[in-house]
């Protein structure tokens, strides 16, 4: 019996139109889904007329009692058009027409609701009216506002993998979205707030908050969905009004999916799904697409069937092959070998950087096997998290048709496990996609997993290695491959493109015209070759192709550190990548920082560390300043080095790392807010381990010196990093004063003395350092009258604290009589050599080597002033 608007049901099933006297057997179902919080029946009205361009009749017209007139409406221009019932219904004479409600209004204390409730029952209420045999497997065209795309991609995704529903998934002919939140929305934290406020449920209302996990999760779901369902989704374009604000309820970022067809409606969130006739404009786009999923419906769903029925094997591989695909000859020859040998089980295991293109080689390999052997099964699985692997074998288990898969106490991946081992049922291939993380493998199911009641076995267990099978694995963790395959023989390395290979990629992904040679060259060589970097450029420049460039690219790239990041940071629309896989080359990374912070913490912070240096060339005796344990240090770079995020060069003594990669890792460290920290770790470590400026320093001041630079640039302002800082810029002054530097060696010595002398005593030994050391600098500059003010400064308190015998006092006096010496003023500069002489001999022996060479120095002064008063003949 057919709905009226006073039998409307306020939850479940209302069906507006079915077999009746004069209408034909219906051979579709068409199922309208309404939003939170709405009324079952005027959620679908709109104050309108049913036929556009209709003769009005003459306004009655009355006189008011003040003398005033006014029209009347008319009655038939202001009639409720359920469009539903009044639009659908007769233009679809052979469809059932249904709308689905449910309790959902927040404002109300006594409604407890949740999204999986109200997902089961809709499958439920639609499988109670499908029980006939005609109408089993009769098509179905969905129609959801707001919430209800939610609702509806919740249902579809439990009846993938579910035997009691999957003939309703299956029969799902096409989908209309109207303004779903599958990002959610703003409006949601307000209604959150005001739930909160009356006390009242606000579970789905923090489920449609902006950037909800969980609603990332179920569009995840459903995007992973083995039905390739006809998706189309509209949007709104105009703002909505709350009280005194003003915004878009859902934009469109949030209501659309990319690669999927999207179409605007001229109205606000609250008027998508409101028509007031045939005439609407917003209807005229809406119901071409449900003619067309009607009409094709029969045959789409049909073919579905078909297909299943011939249960031949498939792949499920979710992404289709890339036509402009870089060959990486290299990789796939390494494959062909490990892959050879068809009577035992093979595995192989992909390492290297995120970014650096494994998924998409496994992907394209996954098309070359299916070439070679049709009648090879292959399978996907989504290998980051436990639960993620055991909803991939749940789809697994729903494509095999495998019995009992949907029962909650079905141990589905013993069940797949079991199937995969019978060589009866012919090859396979599965591809364990991003396994980054061997913990997840070690877990039992006791330990997070969502599985039913099955021996608390790992998952490792659960990925057989019998001879009718073979497994590749994708990982940035190269110590995976000693886990989920025969050890480091197995693993394959994905290095970063040749020259070649990274213009191909480019040329592939950006319109023609806009890049030269040259310029493609300089672009590939700045972003490391890395592919994903490269496809993130290319996305950028296709995007703003009016006025962008490879060379404009270039300038915006190379301005500054935070250009780099800001562009490398634009996450940009992927079909070849996995909705929950980030885009951009600085996330993609931060998912390995984030995992070494969490298992391996100490691997994490020696990451810091280097990124705050100089990329090339950090020694290792430079990390034993912050690591003095030989096993600590090993154990922290193996991590790294297994991760890709660093390289290993000189016979493993020295070490570096990419430069995106260090960009990436600064990134990451201000994200968490720890950049000073880093900084002034940097400086302590490079400042202790950079010696005085002896020739027998020189080749560690050689190689310390671009890390001291780097470090130099970082502006701290607490006492310990000054006072780092100025302790690195004396000897750094020392070892360029030697090397004849002097510019340079004066400028370091000046701020490391007024640092000295801003945050240390005036007769601080440091302080005393840094003057003799400009001092020596501005001698040799040739500025001997500074040099001797300084050095009688020094000497004076030199005297005062330490005695005039300490060898530093000594020291400074010879400094002082070479500066006078350099002037002409031998006499003085002899009266200070014998008085040091005489304080060496006596105290360190005629015979020391600091006696001698003031006897020297003092020879030298005599010899000059000898020299000056012979006259000339």
């Amino acid at each position: 019996m057919t709905c009226t608007k006073e039998t409307v049901k306020a939850s479940g099933l209302n069906i507006w139109s079915d077999e009746a006297a004069g209408r034909p057997a219906p051979r579709v179902d068409i199922i309208a889904v309404q939003g939170l919080g709405s009324h079952e029946f005027y959620t679908w009205v709109k104050k309108g007329s049913l036929k556009a361009n209709k003769p009005k009749r003459l306004r009655d017209k009355a006189r008011f009692w003040k003398g005033k007139r006014a029209a009347v409406r008319d009655q038939e221009d202001n009639i409720e058009v359920m469009w539903i019932r009044d639009l659908l219904v007769p233009g679809f004479q052979d469809a059932r027409i249904a709308t689905y409600s449910y309790k959902s209004d927040w404002r109300d204390r006594t409604i407890k609701t949740n999204l999986r409730e109200c997902a089961n029952l809709f499958l439920n209420e639609l499988l109670q009216h499908r029980q006939k045999e005609n109408e089993r497997q009769r098509p179905i065209v969905l129609i959801g506002h707001s919430l209800g795309c939610v609702v509806i991609q919740k249902a579809l995704v439990i009846a993938a993998s579910s035997r009691h529903f999957r003939e309703i998934g299956l029969s799902v002919a096409g989908i209309i979205f109207l303004g779903g939140p599958f990002q959610g929305s703003d409006a949601a934290l307000w209604g959150t707030w005001l739930a909160q406020v009356l006390r009242s449920e606000r579970s789905l209302l923090e489920l449609l908050q902006k950037d909800s996990q969980p609603l990332f999760d179920i569009g995840r779901d459903f995007a992973e969905c083995l039905i390739d369902w006809d998706v189309i989704y509209f949007y709104e374009t105009q703002n909505a009004t709350y009280g005194p604000l003003t915004f878009q309820t859902v934009n469109q970022q949030s209501a659309t999916q990319l690669g999927k067809r999207m179409i605007p409606l001229d109205t606000d969130h609250s008027g998508l799904n409101k028509f007031s006739g045939e005439d609407d404009v917003n209807f005229k786009r809406v119901l071409p697409e449900i003619r067309r999923m009607v009409e094709g419906g029969g045959l789409i769903v049909t073919e579905r069937y078909r297909a299943i029925g011939e249960r031949s094997p498939k792949s499920t591989v979710p992404i289709s092959r890339d036509n402009k695909f870089v060959d990486r000859q290299d990789v796939f020859k390494a494959l062909d070998i490990q892959f050879s040998h068809s009577d035992c089980h093979n595995r192989a295991v992909l390492t290297g950087l995120g970014g650096v293109g494994k998924s998409q080689i496994a992907i394209e390999h996954s098309y070359r096997l299916r070439e070679r052997d049709p009648n090879l099964w292959v399978f996907w699985v989504y290998a980051s998290t436990a639960e993620r692997f055991e909803n991939a074998y749940k789809s697994i288990a729903a494509t095999l048709d495998l019995p009992g898969a949907d029962d909650p106490k079905t141990d589905v991946l013993d069940l797949v496990s079991r199937w995969l081992s019978n060589p009866d049922h012919g090859r396979w291939h599965m591809i364990l996609d991003n396994a980054d993380d061997i913990r997840v493998f070690q877990k039992t199911q006791g330990e997070g997993s969502a599985t039913g009641d099955g021996p608390n076995l790992p998952l490792l267990d659960y990925i057989p290695q019998s001879t009718n099978g073979s497994v590749l694995v994708t990982t940035r963790d190269r110590g995976v491959a000693s886990w989920l395959a025969s050890g480091y023989r197995d693993a394959i390395p994905v290095n970063l493109m040749t020259v070649e290979e990274a213009d191909q990629l480019l040329c592939a992904r950006i319109p023609e015209g806009l890049s030269t040679e040259f310029h493609r060259a300089e672009l590939v060589e700045e972003l490391d070759y890395l592919p994903l970097a490269i496809s993130q450029a290319a996305a950028y420049i296709s995007a703003k192709v009016v006025r962008m460039t490879v060379s404009k690219y270039l300038r915006l790239y190379r301005q500054n550190e935070e250009s780099q990041s800001r562009l490398l940071d634009e996450d940009t629309g992927d079909l070849r990548r996995h909705p929950s896989v980030p885009n951009s080359v600085i996330r993609t990374w931060q998912i390995s920082f984030d995992q070494l912070k969490r298992n391996k913490p100490q691997a994490a912070e020696l990451l810091s560390l280097m990124a705050m240096l100089d990329r090339q060339g950090i020694p290792e005796f430079l990390l034993n300043v912050q690591y003095p344990s030989l096993l600590d240090l090993e154990d922290a770079l193996g991590s790294l080095h297994e991760f890709s995020l660093i390289t290993i060069e000189k016979g493993g003594k020295t070490f570096g790392m990419h430069r995106l990669v260090q960009l990436a890792t600064r990134k990451w460290v201000e994200k968490y807010g720890d950049n000073k920290r880093w900084w002034g770790e940097a400086i302590k470590v490079v400042s202790k381990a950079f010696p005085d400026g002896s020739y027998s320093n020189w080749k560690t001041c050689e190689t310390l010196s671009p890390h001291a630079l780097q470090v130099l640039a970082y502006r701290l302002e607490s006492r310990k990093s000054m006072l780092d800082r100025a302790s690195l810029l004396h000897n750094m002054a020392w070892y360029n004063w030697i090397q004849g530097r002097y510019e340079v060696a004066n400028a370091e010595s000046q701020e490391s003395l007024a640092i000295r002398e801003q945050y240390l005593q005036y007769d601080d030994g440091t302080i005393l350092a840094s003057r003799s050391m400009l001092a020596s600098v501005l001698s040799s500059q040739g500025k001997y009258a500074d040099a001797e003010a300084l050095n009688r400064q020094t000497l004076a308190i030199r005297e005062e604290v330490l005695g005039k015998t300490h060898p530093s006092t000594l020291t400074t006096m010879s400094n002082l009589a070479d500066v006078l010496s350099s002037q002409g003023k031998y006499a003085g500069a002899e009266v200070l050599n014998r008085q040091t002489l005489a304080i060496r001999e006596e105290v360190l022996g005629k015979t020391h080597p600091s006696t001698l060479t003031t006897m020297s120095n003092l020879a030298d002064v005599l010899s000059t002033r000898a020299s000056t008063r012979t006259p000339r003949r």
